[in-house]
């Protein structure tokens, strides 16, 4: 079983756990294979040349309930040229490194097959009590594009498909101890009908190189991507990843997992369904965009949590606790770095930790730089903020345009009313200097927002505080309500 690095750990030693494990001896799923049905024995060649698609199909057709279907290693792989579907109350097993189930280099035409879905190497389609472990998934990443260079959906399957009929949930399955590697788009993908699938688990697994396209502005794959009603995402190492976990819905659990290198987000929860009840714990996001070429990549967030698009449903219930994002930055191509992004949510953020280091050639007012923002704009937000820390390492000397924030609250228009209740946070490295290029704490109300501030922090602690349009120089704490305009700030409390 791979075991997560320890959480009380730095987060340079937890990144290095992440690339350790990436070659941790695999230890399979721990099944007796002499119980199993063999898919070489349903006539699987485990060749890597011969399509071994209708073989395995006529083993997971003949699996009932409770059995499972083994996956013996095999030099080359079980080549798959279509999804492959399993039944209810059964298991797909491997020994590991050696079970390999891998696509056609430049995967297949997902509309062209007869099924009315084909978009998941492994299609699970309205079935229950599927549990999944001990294989490795090698993707296509070598698959047609549209002229922009983008990825033509048409041709690239997922990895796992997870989706509900108009006739059956998706329930109860587990995804353990596998290995996700080099798919151009996502690794495990949730479509069809909502609700989500119901009670699922993904827990120590690999992902490896998905979506991992720098050139592309909108980079096309994540390795989990899923609308869920009740899941756990735990003890994960990804890398090289697009972006590692964009899960949305009820009663979540994303802890412990190690992100190494992505291009547009380690963890986000978001999109035009209902959210809430959402813990975000012990997850390490560290990332190094320095000395190459990352295209048209526009904005690298580390943890983005509540609503993303208009017309969405209320977010509350959001915990994110005890979570480290490294961020190095070194290109000119990001228009935003967000170590930590809250909108239009109700949540509680204590006890992380965010470390932004600046690395030639990024230059003052090439993006803004935030460790923490907060806002509200469709709706009203409120936001505690309690023991978490800002460190910036070697940032340059900002000119004018520079532009580099630990805290940034702002309602961004009406009706959006947010509300900030922050403690014990604190800043440091920042180069303090005359105008606002280096801002610890920065409140203001744009568009007739409104915002609420009760702040005892210390604001003495590094860069400059700003509240509305004035910029102040102490250290006090203060109350205080306003909308949009430049205010003096007034009405402070000691």
């Amino acid at each position: 079983m791979i075991r997560p690095p320890d959480p009380r750990a730095s987060s340079w030693l937890r990144a290095a756990a992440a690339v350790s494990l990436l070659w941790w001896p695999w230890i399979g799923a721990g099944l007796d294979p002499t119980e199993s049905l063999d898919v070489r024995a349903f006539g699987a060649k485990g060749d890597g040349r011969t399509d071994d698609r209708a073989a395995i199909q006529r083993a997971l057709d003949a699996a009932g309930d409770g059995e499972v279907v083994w996956f013996p290693p095999t030099a080359s792989g079980y080549l798959v040229t279509g999804a492959i579907r399993p039944r209810s109350g059964t298991t797909l097993a491997g020994a590991g490194r050696g079970s390999v189930l891998r696509m056609p280099e430049k995967g297949w035409d997902v509309q062209a097959l007869p099924a009315t879905r084909n978009y998941g190497l492994v299609a699970i389609e309205g079935q229950s009590n599927i549990r999944i472990t001990g294989l490795r998934f090698h993707g296509a990443m070598k698959t047609p594009s549209l002229p922009d260079g983008s990825p033509n959906y048409r041709f690239n399957p997922q990895l796992i498909q997870l989706s509900n009929t108009a006739d059956a949930i998706v329930d109860d399955v587990v995804i353990d101890h596998c290995w996700f590697e080099s798919n151009r788009v996502n690794a495990i993908w949730e479509g069809g009908p909502t609700p989500g699938p119901r009670r699922v688990s993904i827990t120590d697994n690999v992902f490896d190189d998905i979506g991992w396209e720098p050139s592309l502005r909108v980079p096309p794959g994540v390795a989990v991507q899923a609308t869920f009603s009740g899941a756990v995402i735990s003890r994960n190492v990804f890398r090289r990843v697009a972006g590692a976990i964009a899960a949305t819905g009820e009663d979540l659990v994303v802890s412990d997992n190690v992100i190494r290198e992505v291009l547009a987000h380690g963890i986000m929860t978001g999109d035009q369904r209902v959210l809430g009840n959402v813990t975000i714990t012990g997850n390490v996001v560290v990332t190094h965009m320095v000395g190459r070429d990352w295209g048209n990549v526009l904005a690298l967030r580390g943890i983005s949590i509540g609503n993303t698009w208009p017309g969405e449903r209320v977010a509350h219930g959001f915990v994110v606790a005890n979570n480290v994002v490294d961020l190095t930055i070194g290109t000119r191509a990001l228009n935003e770095v967000v170590a930590f992004a809250v909108i239009d949510t109700t949540a509680s953020l204590a006890s992380n930790s965010v470390t932004i280091r600046f690395a030639a050639p990024w230059q003052p007012g090439d993006g803004l730089v935030r460790a923490f923002k907060l806002g509200a704009s469709e709706r009203d937000a409120a936001v505690t903020l309690v023991g978490n820390t800002v460190t910036f390492v070697a940032p340059p000397a900002l000119g004018p345009e520079g532009r580099v924030y630990g805290f940034v609250a702002a309602p961004l228009s009406r009706p959006g009313a947010l509300t900030i209740l922050s403690s014990a946070n604190s800043v440091r490295g920042l180069l303090a200097g005359p105008g606002p290029q280096a801002v610890a704490w920065d409140f203001f109300a744009a568009n007739e927002g409104l915002l609420k501030v009760s702040c005892r922090d210390d604001l003495a602690t590094g860069g400059l505080t700003r509240i509305g349009e004035f910029v102040e120089h102490h250290g006090e704490p203060f109350t205080r309500t306003w909308r949009s305009g430049p205010q003096p700030p007034r009405e402070r409390t000691r």
